[in-house]
Protein backbone atom coordinates (compact mmCIF):
# COMPACT_ATOMS: atom_id res chain seq x y z
CA UNK A 1 0.00 0.00 0.00
CA UNK A 2 1.32 3.40 -0.99
CA UNK A 3 1.96 5.67 1.99
CA UNK A 4 2.21 9.41 2.43
CA UNK A 5 5.95 9.01 2.87
CA UNK A 6 6.16 7.37 -0.58
CA UNK A 7 4.40 10.38 -2.11
CA UNK A 8 6.75 12.76 -0.30
CA UNK A 9 9.81 10.86 -1.55
CA UNK A 10 8.54 10.81 -5.15
CA UNK A 11 7.70 14.54 -5.04
CA UNK A 12 10.93 15.53 -3.30
CA UNK A 13 9.12 17.19 -0.38
CA UNK A 14 8.54 16.43 3.29
CA UNK A 15 5.62 14.25 4.51
CA UNK A 16 4.34 17.34 6.31
CA UNK A 17 4.05 19.20 3.00
CA UNK A 18 2.07 16.28 1.58
CA UNK A 19 -0.28 16.48 4.59
CA UNK A 20 -0.67 20.22 4.15
CA UNK A 21 -1.47 19.76 0.46
CA UNK A 22 -4.00 16.94 0.93
CA UNK A 23 -5.78 18.48 3.91
CA UNK A 24 -5.38 22.08 2.70
CA UNK A 25 -4.23 22.87 6.21
CA UNK A 26 -0.96 24.70 5.59
CA UNK A 27 1.09 26.58 3.01
CA UNK A 28 2.50 24.65 0.04
CA UNK A 29 4.07 26.48 -2.89
CA UNK A 30 2.47 26.14 -6.30
CA UNK A 31 5.48 24.26 -7.68
CA UNK A 32 5.55 21.82 -4.75
CA UNK A 33 1.78 21.31 -5.04
CA UNK A 34 2.13 20.31 -8.70
CA UNK A 35 4.89 17.81 -7.84
CA UNK A 36 2.80 16.34 -5.03
CA UNK A 37 -0.25 15.95 -7.25
CA UNK A 38 1.88 14.34 -9.97
CA UNK A 39 3.25 11.88 -7.39
CA UNK A 40 -0.25 11.11 -6.12
CA UNK A 41 -1.43 10.39 -9.67
CA UNK A 42 1.63 8.31 -10.55
CA UNK A 43 1.51 6.18 -7.38
CA UNK A 44 -2.32 5.98 -7.28
CA UNK A 45 -2.20 7.16 -3.69
CA UNK A 46 -5.44 7.32 -1.75
CA UNK A 47 -5.53 9.09 1.64
CA UNK A 48 -6.44 6.99 4.66
CA UNK A 49 -9.92 8.33 5.41
CA UNK A 50 -10.14 6.56 8.75
CA UNK A 51 -6.91 8.12 9.97
CA UNK A 52 -8.09 11.48 8.72
CA UNK A 53 -11.42 11.06 10.54
CA UNK A 54 -9.64 10.38 13.83
CA UNK A 55 -7.94 13.74 13.51
CA UNK A 56 -10.93 15.77 12.29
CA UNK A 57 -13.59 13.85 14.30
CA UNK A 58 -15.62 13.61 11.10
CA UNK A 59 -15.40 10.48 8.94
CA UNK A 60 -17.78 12.02 6.38
CA UNK A 61 -19.66 8.73 6.48
CA UNK A 62 -23.26 8.11 7.51
CA UNK A 63 -25.06 4.89 8.37
CA UNK A 64 -28.64 4.45 7.15
CA UNK A 65 -30.68 1.72 8.84
CA UNK A 66 -33.88 0.63 7.09
CA UNK A 67 -36.99 -1.14 8.40
CA UNK A 68 -37.16 -3.26 5.26
CA UNK A 69 -34.58 -2.60 2.58
CA UNK A 70 -36.71 -4.41 -0.04
CA UNK A 71 -39.41 -1.79 0.42
CA UNK A 72 -39.17 0.66 -2.51
CA UNK A 73 -39.74 3.53 -0.06
CA UNK A 74 -36.32 2.93 1.45
CA UNK A 75 -34.81 2.32 -2.00
CA UNK A 76 -36.04 5.76 -3.12
CA UNK A 77 -34.90 7.38 0.12
CA UNK A 78 -31.39 5.88 -0.07
CA UNK A 79 -31.00 6.73 -3.77
CA UNK A 80 -31.80 10.38 -3.06
CA UNK A 81 -29.63 10.41 0.08
CA UNK A 82 -26.67 8.83 -1.74
CA UNK A 83 -26.74 11.52 -4.44
CA UNK A 84 -27.01 14.29 -1.85
CA UNK A 85 -24.19 12.79 0.23
CA UNK A 86 -21.94 12.48 -2.81
CA UNK A 87 -22.52 16.12 -3.70
CA UNK A 88 -21.44 17.08 -0.17
CA UNK A 89 -18.39 14.75 -0.17
CA UNK A 90 -19.98 12.22 2.22
CA UNK A 91 -20.63 8.51 1.78
CA UNK A 92 -23.33 6.15 3.08
CA UNK A 93 -23.38 2.64 4.53
CA UNK A 94 -26.85 1.11 4.69
CA UNK A 95 -28.32 -2.00 6.24
CA UNK A 96 -31.57 -3.58 7.28
CA UNK A 97 -32.39 -3.14 10.95
CA UNK A 98 -31.49 -6.38 12.71
CA UNK A 99 -32.83 -6.98 16.21
CA UNK A 100 -29.37 -7.23 17.74
CA UNK A 101 -28.02 -4.33 19.76
CA UNK A 102 -24.40 -5.55 19.49
CA UNK A 103 -24.62 -5.70 15.67
CA UNK A 104 -26.18 -2.26 15.33
CA UNK A 105 -23.71 -0.56 17.65
CA UNK A 106 -20.84 -2.35 15.87
CA UNK A 107 -22.12 -1.16 12.48
CA UNK A 108 -22.44 2.40 13.73
CA UNK A 109 -18.99 2.17 15.31
CA UNK A 110 -17.17 2.14 11.96
CA UNK A 111 -16.21 5.79 12.43
CA UNK A 112 -19.72 6.93 11.47
CA UNK A 113 -20.34 10.65 11.80
CA UNK A 114 -24.11 10.26 11.86
CA UNK A 115 -26.87 7.66 11.79
CA UNK A 116 -30.37 7.65 10.32
CA UNK A 117 -32.75 5.04 11.69
CA UNK A 118 -36.48 4.30 12.05
CA UNK A 119 -37.96 4.23 15.55
CA UNK A 120 -40.29 1.29 14.84
CA UNK A 121 -37.53 -1.34 14.76
CA UNK A 122 -34.97 -0.14 17.28
CA UNK A 123 -35.08 0.30 21.02
CA UNK A 124 -34.40 3.40 23.06
CA UNK A 125 -31.39 1.58 24.54
CA UNK A 126 -29.81 1.10 21.09
CA UNK A 127 -30.27 4.79 20.25
CA UNK A 128 -28.68 5.82 23.55
CA UNK A 129 -25.76 3.42 22.96
CA UNK A 130 -25.14 5.05 19.56
CA UNK A 131 -25.30 8.50 21.11
CA UNK A 132 -22.73 7.51 23.75
CA UNK A 133 -20.28 6.94 20.90
CA UNK A 134 -20.65 10.62 20.04
CA UNK A 135 -22.64 9.91 16.88
CA UNK A 136 -25.41 12.25 15.71
CA UNK A 137 -28.82 10.59 15.26
CA UNK A 138 -31.69 11.54 12.94
CA UNK A 139 -34.73 9.32 13.43
CA UNK A 140 -37.75 8.59 11.26
CA UNK A 141 -40.34 8.62 14.01
CA UNK A 142 -42.95 6.06 12.93
CA UNK A 143 -43.67 4.57 16.35
CA UNK A 144 -45.14 5.92 19.59
CA UNK A 145 -42.36 6.32 22.15
CA UNK A 146 -43.22 7.60 25.60
CA UNK A 147 -39.95 9.52 25.78
CA UNK A 148 -37.52 10.30 22.98
CA UNK A 149 -33.81 10.24 23.95
CA UNK A 150 -32.47 13.75 24.37
CA UNK A 151 -30.52 15.10 21.41
CA UNK A 152 -32.24 12.97 18.75
CA UNK A 153 -33.49 14.92 15.73
CA UNK A 154 -36.82 13.60 14.46
CA UNK A 155 -38.43 13.37 11.03
CA UNK A 156 -42.14 12.55 11.17
CA UNK A 157 -45.05 12.32 8.78
CA UNK A 158 -48.03 13.83 10.64
CA UNK A 159 -50.33 10.88 9.92
CA UNK A 160 -52.93 12.22 12.36
CA UNK A 161 -53.53 15.06 9.86
CA UNK A 162 -54.40 12.79 6.94
CA UNK A 163 -56.30 9.85 8.46
CA UNK A 164 -59.54 11.84 8.88
CA UNK A 165 -59.31 12.59 5.13
CA UNK A 166 -58.67 8.93 4.33
CA UNK A 167 -61.66 7.75 6.36
CA UNK A 168 -63.92 10.42 4.84
CA UNK A 169 -62.77 9.46 1.32
CA UNK A 170 -63.50 5.79 2.02
CA UNK A 171 -66.94 6.47 3.48
CA UNK A 172 -67.82 8.68 0.51
CA UNK A 173 -66.97 5.73 -1.73
CA UNK A 174 -69.34 3.46 0.18
CA UNK A 175 -66.92 1.46 2.31
CA UNK A 176 -68.51 0.53 5.62
CA UNK A 177 -65.98 -1.75 7.31
CA UNK A 178 -62.25 -1.24 7.87
CA UNK A 179 -59.19 -3.42 8.48
CA UNK A 180 -55.63 -2.25 9.09
CA UNK A 181 -52.52 -4.18 8.03
CA UNK A 182 -49.71 -3.34 10.45
CA UNK A 183 -45.96 -3.88 10.64
CA UNK A 184 -46.15 -4.25 14.44
CA UNK A 185 -45.42 -7.83 15.62
CA UNK A 186 -48.74 -8.21 17.50
CA UNK A 187 -51.47 -6.29 19.33
CA UNK A 188 -49.38 -5.97 22.48
CA UNK A 189 -46.68 -4.15 20.47
CA UNK A 190 -49.01 -1.98 18.35
CA UNK A 191 -47.23 1.15 19.64
CA UNK A 192 -44.48 0.11 17.17
CA UNK A 193 -46.76 1.26 14.32
CA UNK A 194 -47.83 4.87 14.79
CA UNK A 195 -50.26 4.74 11.86
CA UNK A 196 -52.06 1.72 13.32
CA UNK A 197 -52.38 3.55 16.63
CA UNK A 198 -53.89 6.59 14.94
CA UNK A 199 -56.26 4.41 12.88
CA UNK A 200 -57.53 2.59 15.98
CA UNK A 201 -57.94 5.81 17.93
CA UNK A 202 -59.99 7.46 15.15
CA UNK A 203 -62.19 4.46 14.34
CA UNK A 204 -62.60 2.94 17.81
CA UNK A 205 -62.03 -0.50 16.29
CA UNK A 206 -60.70 -3.55 18.11
CA UNK A 207 -56.88 -3.95 17.97
CA UNK A 208 -57.29 -7.71 18.33
CA UNK A 209 -59.98 -8.24 15.68
CA UNK A 210 -59.60 -5.44 13.15
CA UNK A 211 -55.82 -5.37 12.63
CA UNK A 212 -53.59 -7.90 10.84
CA UNK A 213 -50.12 -7.81 12.40
CA UNK A 214 -46.52 -8.63 11.53
CA UNK A 215 -46.68 -7.70 7.84
CA UNK A 216 -43.64 -5.95 6.34
CA UNK A 217 -43.28 -7.21 2.77
CA UNK A 218 -45.32 -8.03 -0.33
CA UNK A 219 -44.92 -11.75 0.37
CA UNK A 220 -46.03 -11.43 4.00
CA UNK A 221 -49.04 -9.34 2.93
CA UNK A 222 -50.13 -11.93 0.38
CA UNK A 223 -49.77 -14.76 2.88
CA UNK A 224 -51.59 -12.89 5.65
CA UNK A 225 -54.59 -12.05 3.44
CA UNK A 226 -54.84 -15.60 2.09
CA UNK A 227 -54.63 -17.15 5.56
CA UNK A 228 -56.26 -14.70 7.99
CA UNK A 229 -58.68 -12.50 6.04
CA UNK A 230 -62.24 -13.33 5.02
CA UNK A 231 -64.57 -11.22 2.85
CA UNK A 232 -67.44 -9.33 4.48
CA UNK A 233 -70.94 -8.80 3.14
CA UNK A 234 -70.51 -5.01 3.24
CA UNK A 235 -67.88 -3.18 1.16
CA UNK A 236 -64.62 -3.14 3.11
CA UNK A 237 -61.48 -1.03 2.94
CA UNK A 238 -58.06 -2.36 3.92
CA UNK A 239 -55.59 0.29 5.09
CA UNK A 240 -51.91 -0.64 4.91
CA UNK A 241 -48.86 0.70 6.74
CA UNK A 242 -47.14 1.33 3.38
CA UNK A 243 -47.53 0.92 -0.39
CA UNK A 244 -45.23 -2.10 -0.51
CA UNK A 245 -47.66 -4.02 1.70
CA UNK A 246 -50.66 -2.65 -0.23
CA UNK A 247 -49.31 -4.26 -3.41
CA UNK A 248 -49.23 -7.65 -1.70
CA UNK A 249 -52.76 -7.16 -0.37
CA UNK A 250 -54.13 -6.38 -3.84
CA UNK A 251 -52.30 -9.37 -5.32
CA UNK A 252 -53.83 -11.71 -2.72
CA UNK A 253 -57.32 -10.27 -3.21
CA UNK A 254 -57.00 -10.88 -6.94
CA UNK A 255 -56.01 -14.49 -6.24
CA UNK A 256 -59.15 -14.84 -4.11
CA UNK A 257 -61.32 -13.45 -6.90
CA UNK A 258 -62.15 -10.32 -4.91
CA UNK A 259 -62.63 -7.20 -7.02
CA UNK A 260 -60.65 -4.06 -6.13
CA UNK A 261 -62.11 -1.47 -5.65
CA UNK A 262 -65.73 -2.70 -6.14
CA UNK A 263 -65.75 -5.18 -3.21
CA UNK A 264 -62.67 -4.09 -1.29
CA UNK A 265 -60.74 -0.82 -1.34
CA UNK A 266 -57.02 -0.68 -0.56
CA UNK A 267 -55.05 2.28 0.79
CA UNK A 268 -51.25 2.46 1.08
CA UNK A 269 -48.87 5.04 2.51
CA UNK A 270 -45.59 6.63 1.26
CA UNK A 271 -46.65 7.17 -2.39
CA UNK A 272 -43.74 5.25 -3.87
CA UNK A 273 -43.27 5.61 -7.63
CA UNK A 274 -44.63 2.16 -8.52
CA UNK A 275 -47.98 2.82 -6.78
CA UNK A 276 -49.27 4.96 -9.64
CA UNK A 277 -48.36 2.25 -12.18
CA UNK A 278 -49.79 -0.72 -10.27
CA UNK A 279 -53.07 -2.23 -11.51
CA UNK A 280 -55.24 -0.87 -10.08
CA UNK A 281 -53.23 2.23 -9.16
CA UNK A 282 -52.98 2.52 -5.39
CA UNK A 283 -54.54 5.26 -3.29
CA UNK A 284 -51.70 6.47 -1.09
CA UNK A 285 -50.36 9.23 1.13
CA UNK A 286 -47.54 11.43 -0.09
CA UNK A 287 -45.04 13.10 2.22
CA UNK A 288 -42.24 13.92 -0.17
CA UNK A 289 -40.18 10.71 -0.26
CA UNK A 290 -38.49 11.87 -3.48
CA UNK A 291 -36.72 14.66 -1.54
CA UNK A 292 -36.63 13.12 1.94
CA UNK A 293 -33.21 11.51 1.53
CA UNK A 294 -31.46 14.78 0.68
CA UNK A 295 -33.28 16.53 3.54
CA UNK A 296 -32.02 13.92 6.01
CA UNK A 297 -28.45 14.32 4.70
CA UNK A 298 -28.69 18.09 5.24
CA UNK A 299 -29.95 17.50 8.78
CA UNK A 300 -27.16 15.02 9.57
CA UNK A 301 -24.47 17.36 8.25
CA UNK A 302 -25.81 20.24 10.33
CA UNK A 303 -25.83 17.97 13.40
CA UNK A 304 -22.22 16.92 12.74
CA UNK A 305 -21.22 20.58 12.37
CA UNK A 306 -22.76 21.34 15.76
CA UNK A 307 -25.55 23.50 14.39
CA UNK A 308 -29.01 23.47 16.04
CA UNK A 309 -31.40 21.32 13.99
CA UNK A 310 -35.16 21.48 14.44
CA UNK A 311 -37.37 18.40 14.21
CA UNK A 312 -39.09 18.05 10.84
CA UNK A 313 -42.85 17.38 10.75
CA UNK A 314 -44.10 16.75 7.21
CA UNK A 315 -47.78 17.38 6.43
CA UNK A 316 -48.98 14.38 4.39
CA UNK A 317 -51.29 14.61 1.38
CA UNK A 318 -53.90 12.04 0.37
CA UNK A 319 -53.51 10.87 -3.25
CA UNK A 320 -56.75 9.11 -4.32
CA UNK A 321 -56.39 6.54 -7.11
CA UNK A 322 -58.22 3.57 -8.61
CA UNK A 323 -57.86 1.20 -5.65
CA UNK A 324 -60.53 3.11 -3.69
CA UNK A 325 -62.48 4.73 -6.55
CA UNK A 326 -65.47 2.44 -6.01
CA UNK A 327 -68.31 4.76 -7.01
CA UNK A 328 -66.88 5.55 -10.47
CA UNK A 329 -66.27 1.84 -11.04
CA UNK A 330 -69.87 1.04 -10.15
CA UNK A 331 -71.18 3.84 -12.38
CA UNK A 332 -69.40 2.30 -15.35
Amino acid sequence: MVSRNDVAKEAGVSPTSVSYYINQSGYVSEAAGKRIQAAIDKLHYRPNQMAKSLKTKNSRQFVFLCNEIRNPFFAQLIADATTAAYERDYSILFSNVIDDEAYLTKLCGYQASGVFLPSARVSKEVVEAIQRMGISVVMLNDASWKQMPEGVTQVRSAAEMVYPQILQHLKENGYKRFTFVSSAPDAEHRKNDDKAQIFLRMTGLDPYKDVLYNVNTVQEAEKKILMDWSPKEEPEAILCSNDFVAQGVIYALTELGVSVPEQVGVVGYDNIVSSQFYIPSITSVDFGVEKLGSTIIDMLIECVEGKPVEDLVIPPVLVPRESTNRLKKIEK
